[in-house]
């Protein structure tokens, strides 16, 4: 394991080196499974033990918890006794070995799982690069659904029922993944386990600030649709979607909230193919004509019948 010599760099268990295949990775994700099933069957959550990496710290197994929509809460442990004990997993990745033919993401995954008291609830985050029909990373969350064991009550959904995606805007040479989507990401994830509330396509919401922090954009919210080329697939855990983030400008947003995401979208993706989200492009409503097309579809919804 690289990540753990001492030369090893800050967070190197958060990516594979080039020379790993996805079999040993696959596989360590089982073993660390493994091994936290076998520990939190054999020690009481307050006993204390430590992590050596940690340092001196003192810990307890965490009273951890995943619940889905209004489901009640379900232990951490997962049933490994199926023919897959991934089987969610392996679902989200067929259906992306179709769009992506022998492509071999760049996968980043955690192993200190949420679900045992990790800070991250996606398990992992897949990177596709594209280079049409304009160039941009096609990013997937794994995480979001039940990828693992059925948790949830609910037979007809899997887990919160979607995974996110992400298209942004990248130089055709580059070839390092945009990590502070990742980071987006897993906030937004961190959002809906933390207060319950979940995203459908159609919502939108305030980022307060630049998606991305460190960069100076104009684009400062979010909205929420079915991934145009993913879509929405069975599961063995039940329905699941491929839900889009898109990026908004601040006034792109006001445009939402006056008139409807779908109507701004559709006029975002006249420009934008795919709704790949660009940092650097001006906001629809600096064109007289796409603002005239806003207030014509708002006035249109506010004379139409209930």
């Amino acid at each position: 394991m690289p990540y753990a010599g001492e030369a090893a760099e800050p967070n190197a268990d958060m990516w594979a080196t080039a020379d790993e295949t996805r079999e040993e990775i696959v596989g360590l994700y089982r073993r660390a499974a493994a091994h936290a099933d076998a520990t939190i069957e054999a020690l009481a959550l307050d006993d204390v033990g430590r992590v050596p990496w940690w340092g001196d710290e003192s810990v307890t197994l965490p009273a951890a918890h995943r619940g889905a929509r209004g489901a009640a809460p379900v232990p951490a442990c997962f049933d490994l006794s199926m023919t897959s004990d991934a089987p969610g997993w392996e679902a989200i990745d067929a259906r992306l070995d179709v769009l992506y033919p022998d492509v071999e993401p760049k996968h980043y995954g955690t192993l200190h799982r949420f679900a045992l008291g990790g800070p991250d609830p996606l398990d992992g985050i897949s990177f596709y690069p594209r280079d049409s029909p304009v160039s941009h990373w096609h990013i997937v969350s794994y995480g979001m659904s039940e990828l693992y064991a059925k948790e949830s009550d609910n037979p007809e959904e899997s887990g919160w029922g979607f995974e996110f995606t992400f298209r942004v805007t990248r130089d055709i040479e580059d070839t390092d993944p945009p990590m502070w989507a990742a980071n987006m990401l897993q906030n937004l994830a961190r959002y809906v386990y933390s207060s319950g509330n979940w995203f459908e396509s159609g919502h939108h919401m305030d980022a307060n600030g630049p998606i991305w922090q460190d960069y100076e954009t104009a684009v400062t919210a979010l909205a929420f649709v079915e991934d145009p080329e993913l879509g929405t697939i069975p599961t063995p855990h039940g329905q699941m979607q491929f839900l889009q983030v898109v990026g908004l400008t601040g006034d792109e947003y006001e445009a939402v909230q006056q008139w409807t995401t779908e109507g701004v979208l559709g006029l975002l993706a006249e420009r934008a193919p795919l709704l790949v989200t660009d940092l650097d492009r001006p906001s629809l409503t600096d064109d007289a004509a796409v603002r005239a097309v806003i207030e014509a579809g708002r006035a249109h919804d506010d004379i139409s019948p209930a």
